[in-house]
């Protein structure tokens, strides 16, 4: 009786350390030679990113993989990575000769024997099948590549930012609300990932502000009709449309950051500039054309001081 208990409680602190055995960074499992056994045993499949920290494609990856971890959140995947500069043992197991290396490791447990059973005999439990992920490296592929092979289906998240290709769809909402509009191209890294990237981000934190957050791909539908309205020749470019009881107010920023776009919606000075949309009905103004008068910067200055004052109602 004595023997069963004490294997029972040593089966137990291996569970424990199984389960809280982790180390966790924005939702992805951190992996290293000691632990890397343990957390592959702790679910039934484990995409893993075997990168190295000086690989400028392995740093690339990361936002994708981060939101990986959120898509695949409390299910049966897990999201992990382990640096195989520091972790040479597992690396030279799984053959890892390049950077970034993706496998999908699933898992089958045999069956249990019965009590009392040896502690080295834990290992020989499992089955581990190992499959290599190989082509474009977005979250679109990674998503069908995991559904494929596991069945798991991504958990997206509610999207705070509006993707519109559709002028009329666009005319009904932009219209009647305060708009961020951004026009992008897909190939542009910093908007690639519609889920995980910042403009995403900032609709989230600036919800509240009663400002709805746009995005519209220069590639699909019939935008060229929107481009050529507000007069778009570089991508990213941001649209600002701001309003009040008389007013509307159209601006324009060119120089795309994060920090930018903070400041615009702060009501601060990020290089923006006012311009008036062509063949526009929805401002107070009568003059259809852009104003591009570097001259006129006393008008300028008493049209932003509008704007940020606006912008605290």
């Amino acid at each position: 009786m004595k023997n069963k208990m004490r294997w029972f409680v040593l089966l137990l602190l291996l569970l424990v350390k199984l389960v809280f055995g982790k180390k966790l960074e924005n939702g992805i499992i951190l992996a290293t030679d000691k632990t890397f056994e343990s957390i592959i045993k702790n679910t039934s499949f484990s995409f893993i990113d075997f990168y190295s920290p000086n690989c400028r494609y392995c740093q690339q990856l990361y936002p994708d993989w981060e939101l990986l971890a959120k898509l695949y959140n409390n299910t049966d995947l897990q999201i992990v990575q382990i640096d195989c500069l520091e972790n040479k043992k597992i690396r030279a197991k799984y053959g890892i000769n390049s950077f970034p290396t993706l496998k999908l490791l699933s898992l089958s447990k045999q069956e249990v024997p019965a009590f009392p059973i040896a502690m080295d005999m834990v290992e020989n439990l499992y089955e581990v099948g190992n499959i290599d992920f190989v082509g474009e490296r977005n979250i679109e592929k990674f998503v069908s590549f995991l559904d494929h092979h596991t069945g798991i289906i991504a958990k997206y998240p509610n999207l705070k930012v509006l993707q519109i290709d559709d002028p009329i769809e666009f005319n009904k909402i932009f219209k009647n609300s305060n708009c961020l509009v951004l026009f992008y191209a897909p190939w542009i890294d910093d908007f690639k990932n519609r889920y995980n990237n910042y403009y995403e981000k900032l609709a989230k934190k600036y919800h509240h502000q009663n400002v709805i957050f746009i995005m519209v791909d220069i590639t699909r539908g019939k935008v060229s009709e929107l481009a050529t309205r507000f007069t778009i020749a570089n991508y990213p470019t941001i649209v600002y449309h701001l309003q009040n009881n008389t007013h509307n107010f159209f601006y324009k920023l060119i120089d795309i950051s994060e920090e930018n776009i903070i400041k615009l919606l702060d009501g601060k000075d990020a290089g923006q500039y006012e311009f008036f949309p062509k063949n526009d009905n929805t401002h107070s103004f009568q003059n259809e054309q852009e104003n591009d008068d570097d001259d006129d910067d006393e008008s300028y200055d008493n049209e932003f001081e509008e704007y940020a004052k606006l912008r605290e109602l």
